[in-house]
């Protein structure tokens, strides 16, 4: 995606395909997200005055898909098991069908940047996730060859995941 969180159109152009490798953690005042609150996306209750920065990432990823669309985005696993803001979140995916997969990397993937365990969720654009409720789950955290703290993929390993 480009542009930062901060600087997102009032009117946002929308794509067939977005990535994202967002920054964890990082806790964004929802008052200088402005776009955050013209979404069409409709979070469960109010926002909350912080929100971390991989929330808003996923927000906007699916607020900039084309009808058709589809997203990959990187988050950290606390993503996908923590309460509040995230399970909000999670819930609007599946209950809109928007969710379509679900893989858990390998640990030390990025490694030496960080050692957070992460994963790819893929979501679709709206006319896509109409009905939809199956999401695909993939265990790939034992994929890859360890060199250190680093896990490598090879071409192989990649086409496999």
């Amino acid at each position: 995606m480009g542009g930062n969180l901060h600087e997102q159109n009032e009117t946002p152009n929308k794509f067939d395909a977005v990535v994202s490798n967002p920054p964890f953690g990082v806790m964004l005042e929802t008052s200088h997200l402005p776009w955050l609150r013209q979404e069409n996306i409709p979070i469960l209750g109010e926002l909350p005055a912080r929100i971390p920065s991989e929330g808003a990432a996923v927000i906007a990823a699916l607020n900039r898909l084309s009808q058709s669309g589809v997203a990959a985005i990187i988050v950290p696993n606390g993503f996908l098991s923590k309460a509040g803001f995230f399970q909000r979140i999670r819930e609007t995916l599946v209950e809109g069908g928007h969710i379509r997969a679900v893989v858990s990397l390998p640990t030390g993937l990025f490694s030496p940047q960080t050692t957070i365990e992460t994963s790819i969720i893929f979501l679709q654009g709206s006319s896509k996730a109409r009905g939809h409720r199956k999401v695909l789950f993939v265990d790939a955290r034992n994929a890859g060859v360890r060199s250190g703290s680093k896990t490598l993929l090879d071409a192989a390993t990649s086409s496999k995941i």
